[in-house]
This record gives C-alpha cells, structure tokens and sequence, in this order.
C-alpha cells in the first residue's frame, strides 16, 4: 500500500474508533411559541396593543380557555414574554396587553401609550380591560376567560370585575395595590367586595403584612387563595425564572393547580 494510501487509512479509522466511543451532546430543542401583534380599539377611542399567543392546535384554540395578561406600572406586555409560552403549553391562549400607565420596562416601548398624545394613566386601563374582553369575544373566542393581573392592574381589575362581565372565570391578583380594597369616602364598597369570581391572591414575602391580608379579607368571593411566596419580587415577574430564580417553581406549581380547577 503506498504511504500516502496508509496515511488516509489510519486517519479514516481513527476518526471510526473516535465515534464509537464518544458520547454525544444531546439535541438542544426548545419550544418556540411566536406571538402576533393584535390592536383593538377601546370604549374611551384609544387603539390598544397586545401580544396573542394562541393555544396549540390553533383551529381548535377558539373553543378554549384564554388568559389576559396585565402588567404593571411603567411596564409592558414583554413582562410576560417567559410566562405567556408556559400557559400556551397548558392549553391556554393568551392575550398579553399593553395597557395605559405602562412604560418601557423589560426592553421595550409600551405600544398603547407610544400612540397617544399624552401619557395614559393607569386609571384609564379600566376601558383597556374591557377592551381586551371585547376583542376575544368578536374574534371569536368563545372559551372561559381569566385575567392575571401586576401590581397597579392587579388592584384595577377588580373595578372592572365588579361589573360581572360574562364569560370571565377567575382572576389572579399579584401584588395589587391598596385602592381595590379601599371604601369610598361615603362609604362605598371597595371594587373587591363586588367581585365574586375564583380569585388568587398573592405578594412577594417583604410585601405580605397585616394590611395586605386584611385587602385579601375583603374580596368577597367566597372561593379565594391567599398564597404566601416562598422567594419572590413585585408583581407578576415573580413567574419569571430570571426576577425569581429561587421562587418562581414553587409559585408556578400554585398557579398551575388554580388555573386546572377553576379557569378551564
């Protein structure tokens, strides 16, 4: 055999004896859920932003449960960027909506507010709430509906709730504010003694104290959870693995066992 010949051989059969022998790296696979950018006009005549992640398989989504999604304050839709693909994999299409009194947290511009001519409030996402539920049902989404709110939208939504919307399941509330709880100057109920839906309650550990727990007393429904964080931060990101790398699995298995009894 030439030496050239011998050369190429002993490599070819080194490179045969080097793959049998070497364990290779499993394939990296990922699930990839792509959201579509959806706008709908409010009562009040403003274009609302959000991010649909529709449910897999999609001709059947329709005849499923939906979740919509609200951030907090000086916030966006992209807060839910790692959470929305989790509640996707569950069967549960989601709407994650720019609402007004958002900002430019997580990387991005809130879409609402960067079209209107002045700064939207937070006291104007009411007509966003609305708006979100009015835009499921003339697309024709016909499942039951739970809203998942973040701070400032987390105490919001019980004004909106308190107007018993149809369709609407359950809510999640994280770190809401003080004002969903709070009477009115003569004695009006506070929005959480009108809501009457499932809902789940729950702040990051320096957050709960006696004041909170006592807002979470006043929601009238009688089926409610107060969950106490084992590690967690503000709001809604305490889902998210990179704001609550300690917490954020104990949270998630809570989350999960709600949405499985009462928003299906």
């Amino acid at each position: 055999m030439p030496l050239i010949h011998r050369y190429l051989f002993y490599c070819l059969l080194l490179a045969v004896c080097l793959c049998g022998t070497a364990t290779l790296a499993p394939a990296q696979t990922t699930d990839v859920y792509v959201s579509q950018t959806v706008s709908f006009l409010s009562e009040d005549s403003v274009w609302v932003f959000a991010d649909l992640y529709p449910a897999q398989p999609t001709p059947s989504a329709k005849q499923g449960p939906v979740i919509v999604l609200m951030h907090q304050s000086a916030s966006n839709s992209e807060e839910y960027r790692p959470i929305a693909p989790k509640l996707v994999a569950l069967g549960f299409t989601c709407l994650a909506v720019d609402a007004r009194g958002g900002g430019t947290r997580w990387g991005r511009a809130n879409r609402t507010n960067a079209n209107l001519p002045h700064h939207g409030g937070g006291a104007q996402a009411y007509f966003d709430f609305k708006a979100a539920l009015q835009y499921l049902r003339d697309e024709g989404y016909t499942g039951k509906v739970t809203f998942v709110g973040s701070s400032y939208s987390a105490g919001r939504i019980f004004q909106f709730l308190g107007t018993k919307p149809d369709g609407v399941a359950a809510v999640l509330s994280f770190s809401p504010g003080a004002g969903f709880a709070r009477r009115g100057p003569n004695g009006e109920p506070a929005w959480a003694e009108g809501v009457d839906l499932p809902v789940f309650m729950t702040w990051a550990p320096h957050e709960l104290d006696a004041d909170r727990r006592a807002r979470f007393d006043r929601v009238a429904s009688v089926t409610k959870v107060l969950y106490e964080q084992p590690a967690g931060v503000h709001g809604a990101s305490t889902l998210r693995p990179d704001a609550n790398p300690e917490g954020h699995a104990a949270i998630w298995e809570a989350v999960v066992a709600f949405l499985e009894t009462h928003a299906r």
